[in-house]
């Protein structure tokens, strides 16, 4: 047996015509069972009323005109304020939009009109870009105000048996019944994504939010309300992941990833507990000298199936679902204890690096548990190098600023990491007390190939240089990149150019052995017709794993010397 819940609104049905002639004291304590039909809504109406039972046909008959009361109206929403505790269970109390559990009802009873008549429905996952910065800089009530007028822009681009509800934060849902194809779906989400992209107007302030948005579609990309909702989340993180205000399908390969994705997160859960997160290292080193100047430590996880991950493959799910801070916290001590390690086995003293999550930087703890794992290591502080990212750290300007702060007085060492692609303030950035500076990767990739890269680079070194820090270039994998970053004034590289990210145990080997010099050194010269044509030759053992240094060019001879 199917239970279905009242809606009512508004006042109820006079029942007064009932109580004549029958005697109101009798009538006082009757229960009234109604049934009413309205299209395909079907009801079950309990009203405590009277102490006799009415006659069915009146009571078919009040049903019915209860339920008519209550019919969905323009856009799927119902016409009026709805009524009782009952229909406030079904109302998001910001917007007033359908909740979860009507928007759930609606679905469904679309979906079995789809059936019988082998139409499609489509299920739209919208959701805003940028709304927290609303919210931190106007207030709550400025980002109640906006939700608001989502809602109702949102329901100014539907059709009348379309429904919108709210389904938490700053995230809607649309259903779009009685389809012929997915192109009716993606007609609507295109319409959508045009008016959303226009200005609000919110307290005096014109807000220009837009929204990403995913469509799946009933039969094929499920088939219930549970299914589409899900796998219209899917692909509204594609569309995020694709660039801000865009349009996404659910494909199959969403569902194989969020499988894998799955997989791979009940298996994180436990590979602190089994050993299988390991430490590698990557070096350093100064351009000028071609010492070595410092090791970069960098995550793998060591998956007993699917062979060494790297970070990218884990450590966006180890950021959603809460992991990366027990990991974090395993990295920084193994970092410190590996630090001593190496110093115990006979290597030169040398400063390692280690990337600092954004959960991980924020807890009020941080501080804290870097100064115990540097004491309990017995390393010095100095050789502790935290890599803050630029966007992290001027989201929260202020309090990144008293951590750091506290960091140096404890006497570790600041990088600021993926520098240029984090929108920092030069204003604010020369108030931070930091050592150096690591150049976003994706300048360096160009680099020697597009002028304005050149340019790019130029102006972050010379930038590094009047703040009086270090000009760190990461991702260096060709022989011109290295000329260029030398001719730049840039003071440290890194990169698969000079080898590749070793585990603990091998970087120790290669620094005992005194192979502390940087494996290529670039120097210009007159170019010449065998010099085009010839390879660079090398007399040195680079680095275990070290890419072999590039051809020369018309630009280029290399001369790579020990």
């Amino acid at each position: 047996m199917v239970a279905w819940k009242p809606k009512t609104r508004g006042a109820r049905p006079s029942l007064a015509p009932v109580a004549m002639g029958a005697g109101a004291a009798a009538l006082s304590t009757a229960l009234w069972i109604g049934a009413g039909f309205a299209g395909e809504d079907v009801r079950l109406l309990l009203v405590y009323t009277a102490g006799a039972l009415c006659p069915l046909a009146l009571a078919l008959l009040c049903g019915k005109a209860w339920l008519l009361a209550g019919r969905f109206g323009a856009a799927g929403q119902q016409a009026q304020s709805t009524a009782g505790p009952a229909g406030c269970a079904l109302r998001d109390p910001l917007t007033g939009l359908v909740n979860q559990a009507g928007f759930e009802d609606h679905v469904g009873r679309a979906i079995a009109r789809a059936r019988r008549g082998r139409l499609a429905v489509g299920v739209l996952c919208i959701d805003l870009d940028r709304f927290k910065q609303v919210n931190d800089t106007l207030g709550h009530t400025a980002g109640d105000d906006l939700l608001r007028e989502v809602a109702r822009r949102i329901e100014g681009c539907l059709r009348s048996a379309d429904i919108v509800a709210r389904w938490g934060g700053d995230e809607f849902l649309v259903a779009l019944p009685d389809l012929t194809d997915r192109s009716g779906a993606l007609r609507i989400a295109d319409k959508l994504a045009d008016a959303l992209r226009l200005p609000f107007e919110v307290g005096g302030h014109s807000l220009v939010v837009s929204a990403a948005i995913g469509v799946s579609l009933y039969p094929d990309d499920g088939q219930n309300c549970p299914a589409l909702c899900e796998n219209a989340d899917r692909a509204m993180y594609r569309a995020k992941a694709e660039g801000r205000s865009g349009i996404a399908c659910y494909t199959q390969e969403l569902g194989d990833m969020a499988r894998e994705r799955l997989e791979l997160e009940q298996h994180l859960r436990s590979a602190l507990d089994k050993g299988q997160m390991v430490l590698f290292y990557q070096p350093q080193f100064d351009l000028k000298t071609r010492k070595l100047a410092a090791l970069e430590a960098l995550l793998r996880w060591k998956h007993p199936e699917r062979g060494m991950l790297r970070p990218d493959r884990f450590l966006p799910m180890a950021e959603d679902s809460g992991l990366i801070l027990p990991i974090g916290l395993w990295a920084l001590g193994a970092v410190c204890r590996q630090v001593r390690q190496m110093r115990e086995s006979g290597c030169p003293p040398v400063k390692i690096a280690v990337n600092v999550s954004r959960p991980q930087f924020f807890r009020a703890d941080f501080e804290e548990a870097v100064k115990n794992a540097v004491r309990e290591s017995g390393i010095e502080p100095s050789s502790l190098v935290l890599e803050l990212a630029e966007g992290m750290v001027m989201k929260d300007f202020g309090l990144s600023r008293q951590k750091i702060e506290k960091l140096r007085k404890f006497g570790v060492r600041i990088s600021i990491d993926d520098f240029g692609a984090g929108g920092a303030s030069l204003r604010l950035l020369q108030k931070l007390p930091i050592d150096s500076l690591k150049i976003d990767r994706s300048f360096i990739h160009d680099l020697g190939a597009s002028f304005r890269s050149l340019q790019l680079v130029d102006s972050i070194i010379r930038l590094a240089r009047g703040l009086g820090v270090a000009a760190i270039a990461g991702g260096v994998e060709s022989i011109p990149q290295l000329m260029a970053l030398r001719s730049l004034g840039c003071d440290q590289a890194q990169g698969y150019l000079f080898g590749m990210p070793l585990p603990a145990a091998e970087i120790g080997r290669w620094m005992t052995r005194e192979r502390m010099l940087c494996p290529v050194r670039p120097r210009p010269v007159m170019p010449s017709a065998r010099a085009s044509t010839g390879g660079a030759h090398s007399d040195v053992s680079p680095l275990p794993g070290a890419a072999p240094p590039a051809q020369g060019t018309l630009e280029t001879s290399l001369s790579v010397t020990h």
